[in-house]
């Protein structure tokens, strides 16, 4: 008791919760902004890690953090606090005060993880970032998707599709089961089926098959798939794309680029593009990640700098 009235380590899980849902970054507008590097400088910093390649490797990411974090200096005000809070007082901290910073140092590094998995996905096609959220308890922590639109990317191919609005589509994975992803770079494989992201990729359900002779490939917003065939006057109806939600879509399981239903998740609800609160489809349009490189990469640092203050206050109690 003695100990936590000197050091208010219960504040630690409620100001972890607001930076992770973004009240840390948007503090950090409040200070003198020579202290930090600005949001081009950011961006730069992970272009210039990229190496000219379409993905960002773990060793790029943390150089250019390192980069960042010697030229940022300084301490954003959420954080100071926090330094102030662990550095005032002579009392031991108690055991209770103890568990909850170990606690809060597991959320802070899982954290990390999280915005560096990001960043390295910046690129991906219909990847929606991971965030971190401490749960009511202030002890524990689940990983969340943030489900904000990414942005539109306009294409001259007939299989790429974007769903606009709510909605996942369907893919076959190994053993029969079924994985769901917002990325719609589709393909043909040599059966004629739409495959997601090359001609070996996994089979979208329901499946489809493109007679080899089709031209003039359509999707329409709800779905539908037709073509010109040899001897027909008319479009010819392939099939239909159909979407999945769910009734808590939180709860789905990343799986590297795919998603996989949970028991938090509930199962798929099936149904057509346009119907019963699911998104539209747009053809020749591709879905941008919704991963905000700069962002991310400012609440990384202030979370590495969070991490030293907390594991200094456990190491010199």
């Amino acid at each position: 008791m003695h100990g936590c009235a000197a050091r208010p380590y219960w504040l630690l899980p409620v100001m972890l919760s607001w930076l992770l849902a973004g009240c840390g970054t948007a503090m950090t507008h409040r200070v003198d902004t020579d202290r930090f590097v600005t949001r081009a400088e950011l961006e730069q910093i992970i272009r210039d890690a990229m190496d000219g390649g379409d993905e960002l490797s773990a060793a790029s990411l943390h150089d250019a953090i390192r980069r960042a974090e010697q030229s940022s200096g300084g301490t954003d005000d959420l954080i100071r606090r926090v330094h102030d809070a662990l550095d005032t007082g002579k009392h031991h901290t108690s055991p209770s005060a103890t568990r909850q910073l170990e606690a809060t140092l597991r959320m802070i590094d899982r954290a990390i993880e999280v915005s560096i998995t990001n960043l390295s996905n910046a690129r991906t096609i219909g990847y929606q970032r991971r965030m971190v959220q401490v749960k009511d308890d202030g002890a524990s922590f689940e990983v969340t998707l943030d489900r904000e639109q990414g942005d539109p990317i306009r294409t001259d191919r007939d299989f790429d599709l974007m769903i606009r609005g709510e909605g996942y589509f369907v893919v076959n994975t190994t053993g029969g089961k079924q994985a769901y992803t917002r990325a719609g770079n589709f393909f043909l494989n040599q059966e004629g089926q739409f495959v997601l992201g090359n001609s070996d990729g996994l089979v979208v359900e329901p499946i489809l098959h493109i007679p080899i002779e089709a031209s003039d490939l359509a999707v329409s917003s709800d779905g539908v798939v037709s073509a010109h065939l040899p001897g027909d006057a008319h479009r010819v109806e392939l099939g239909r794309i159909r979407l999945a939600r769910f009734a808590n879509a939180d709860g789905l399981k990343a799986d590297g680029a795919l998603l996989r239903e949970t028991p938090a998740s509930g199962p798929p609800i099936m149904g057509d593009p346009g119907s019963d609160d699911l998104g539209t489809i747009l053809q020749h349009t591709l879905e941008n990640s919704n991963v905000d490189l700069s962002a991310e990469l400012r609440q990384i640092l202030m979370l590495r700098r969070w991490s030293r203050t907390v594991a200094r206050a456990l190491d010199h109690p």
